[in-house]
């Protein structure tokens, strides 16, 4: 595997390039992935590339201040996101595990009041988190994935609700909400994803057109795109890697 390139990103954004790239759904441009888990996190798509923010920060949801003075949230600050809304908050003084989380699915799917409430009132403040996401981004469709989604409508339905009312309020038509197409394989399927996109468009546009700008400065000092490694002399002149882009060139 030596010399093959390798790409790096976070469950989110590679889930958001799964529904983006694979869904058949040309043109769902912008696009949100919102990952719920024991944590909330978002791959955000805009201009056909995945925003990841000056530091790759971009998305970081779970720490979006929902309600003043909330829960405390892991992060030190109170009210996120991930206190309101993520499976952590839901399982209360229950020790995070898989277990622990098949149990409260289980509760969900029988019909157990407080859970079922629980569950209710975290989907109501999910609801808020769509509408600002919504409002920041203004996306052709919000795809909810993650773990969370095993909770049902119990969850998603309150959330609906809550952003169809902000629409009903403003106007407006609210972005589709649907959840994940690939279940639990998204993760997997964006892997796959990551790799056509970093080959087809890749992500990091300003390096680009820095080695673009360079590789121009180059060949107008030289006469001749050298940075490309690939120049070759034939008799008809010489021919850069970039011929079938650029067609042939005379410089001596």
């Amino acid at each position: 595997m030596a010399g093959l390139p390798l790409h790096l990103q976070n469950e989110a954004n590679v889930s958001a390039l799964a529904e983006f790239e694979f869904t058949g759904q040309a043109g769902t441009d912008p696009l949100v992935y919102l990952s719920i888990g024991y944590g909330v996190g978002a791959g955000v798509i805009v201009g056909d590339n995945l925003l990841t923010g000056q530091k790759g920060f971009a998305g970081k949801v779970g720490h979006a201040i929902l309600q003043a003075n909330g829960p405390l949230c892991s992060c030190g600050r109170r009210g996120c996101a991930d206190a309101l809304i993520g499976l952590g908050s839901l399982l209360g003084t229950e020790k995070p595990s898989h277990t622990a989380l098949d149990q409260l699915f289980e509760k969900v799917a029988q019909g157990h009041p407080q859970t079922c409430a629980a569950v209710t009132v975290a989907g109501e403040q999910l609801g808020i988190l769509l509408n600002n996401l919504w409002a920041a981004f203004d996306p052709m469709a919000i795809v909810i994935g993650g773990p969370a989604v095993r909770l049902g409508d119990t969850l998603i339905a309150p959330a609906r609700r809550v952003l169809g009312e902000y629409a009903d309020a403003a106007m407006l038509t609210a972005p589709e909400i649907r959840t994940s197409r690939f279940g639990a394989d998204v993760v997997a399927v964006g892997g796959a994803a990551l790799a056509r996109h970093r080959l087809t468009r890749p992500l990091d546009l300003q390096s680009m057109a820095r080695r673009g700008d360079k590789a121009g400065r180059l060949e107008r000092a030289t006469g001749c795109c050298r940075s490309f490694r690939a120049c070759s002399r034939d008799m008809q002149g010489p021919r850069c890697v970039r011929s079938s882009l650029v067609g042939w060139h005379t410089n001596s």
